[in-house]
Parts: structure tokens; C-alpha cells; sequence
């Protein structure tokens, strides 16, 4: 082929043509190569996901440990003294409930809990007048961790009959609290568990009895800042 024919072939496509075709292909690469930068970035993000939901995850397996451990601990510690309570919910009259009865079953001489009180901690056993309990601390045979109650302001975000009646009750006493209706959970009841034993019906009195324990060291709640 001469010279002269390929230069005819060459000219034969016009420039803007030329320019097209480079162009598609220009655009086919960079489109190529976002997509890839695009795939890579949301695989990146993916795994940094999954690296810090698995941070917190191990976070709070460590902390949830340190809880149970204490729990144990604790329960060691006062299961003994409060263990023959486990078997005292009876049933009772609902109707003889009329007011706030207390009684104290040992007597403590530690702190005492009044106006000026912010928060405690307590181990207890409730329940209603069929005697079935609706909430407590015994769980196989120990003592779950002790409830612990701060004071918001001037409220306690608990029923009447507890912020009333453990009122002149000492650290290392147990009480047992009669409560009226009206001083529990009135005419609304508590309702909505699954577990319909742990459901109080509207009007319904309580029985509690209760032992508060001296203060003890909270294992703080796992610390998620600087996670990433």
C-alpha cells in the first residue's frame, strides 16, 4: 500500500470524530476507575462498620462481666441473711388493705434512710395478694444484682409506699412493706409483660420486703468516645 493511500485513509475520519472516539474512551476510564474507587470506599466504610460495632461489642462484654462478677460477689456476701425470705410470699387480703403498714423484720445500724437520703441500694422480694411475685432479686439460688435507686431532685421515681415507708429504716435492716393500691400503682395498674405473672392488675395492693445494704461501688457504664 503506498504512502499516498494511507494518508487517504487517515484523512478520511473527520477530526471531530476522532475527538469523540478519544473522548468515549477517556470517559470510559475514569467511569471505570470511579467505579472501582467507589466499590473500594464502601467496602472500606463496611469494615470500619464492622470494626467498631465490634469494639463496642467487645466493650460491653467486658463491662457486662465485671457486673456479673460483683453480682456474685454481693451475693456471697448477703445471700445468707436474706435467703429465708425467698419462701415468705404468701397470699393475703387485698381487701384489709387500707394504709401503709411497715415492719421490721431485723433491725439495722448502719445509715438511715430519710428526707436527706440521694440514693441507696436494697435487695428485695414483691408480690401480689394471690402471693405469686411479680419482681425480686432471688434468681437460682443467689441474689441478682442489688437494685440501686438515686433521687432525681425531690423524687425518687419509685412507688409512694417504697420513698414512705422504708422512711427510718437503717443500713443492714429488713423491712416488710404492706402497700395500698393507692400508693403502688393505683387504678392503672402495670401491665404489658410478656411474662403475665410480673403484671399488676388496677387497685391492686403490694407486699415488699426489703433489705438495704451498704453503698457500694457501681461498675461504670463502658466508655464508647474514641471509637471509630
Amino acid at each position: 500500500m503506498t504512502k499516498k493511500k494511507q494518508d487517504s485513509l487517515q484523512t478520511s475520519t473527520p477530526a471531530w470524530q476522532r475527538y469523540s472516539i478519544w473522548g468515549i474512551l477517556i470517559l470510559t476510564v475514569v467511569s471505570t476507575v470511579a467505579l472501582y474507587a467507589s466499590s473500594f470506599l464502601q467496602t472500606q466504610s463496611h469494615y470500619d462498620e464492622q470494626k467498631k460495632q465490634s469494639q463496642i461489642l467487645k466493650k460491653y462484654q467486658e463491662y457486662q462481666k465485671k457486673v456479673e462478677a460483683q453480682a456474685k460477689e454481693l451475693s456471697a456476701k448477703y445471700y445468707d441473711s436474706f435467703k429465708e425470705y425467698e419462701k415468705a410470699p404468701v397470699a393475703f387480703n387485698a381487701a384489709s388493705v387500707k394504709e401503709l403498714s411497715k415492719k421490721d423484720l431485723k433491725e439495722g445500724d448502719g445509715e438511715e434512710f430519710n428526707d436527706s437520703t440521694t440514693k441507696f441500694q436494697a435487695y428485695y422480694i414483691g408480690w401480689k395478694p394471690d402471693g405469686v411475685v411479680f419482681d425480686g432479686s432471688f434468681e437460682k439460688g443467689a441474689l441478682k444484682s442489688p437494685a440501686v435507686f438515686h433521687k432525681d431532685g425531690e423524687k425518687w421515681g419509685l412507688i409512694e409506699g417504697w420513698s414512705e415507708g422504708l422512711k427510718g429504716m437503717k443500713v443492714g435492716g429488713i423491712r416488710e412493706l404492706t402497700i395500698p393500691s393507692d400508693k403502688a400503682y393505683g387504678t392503672q395498674g402495670s401491665v404489658g409483660n410478656e411474662d403475665s405473672s410480673k403484671n399488676i392488675g388496677p387497685n391492686t395492693p403490694l407486699k415488699f420486703i426489703i433489705m438495704l445494704i451498704p453503698e457500694f461501688k457501681e461498675i461504670p457504664q463502658p466508655n464508647l468516645e474514641g471509637i471509630q
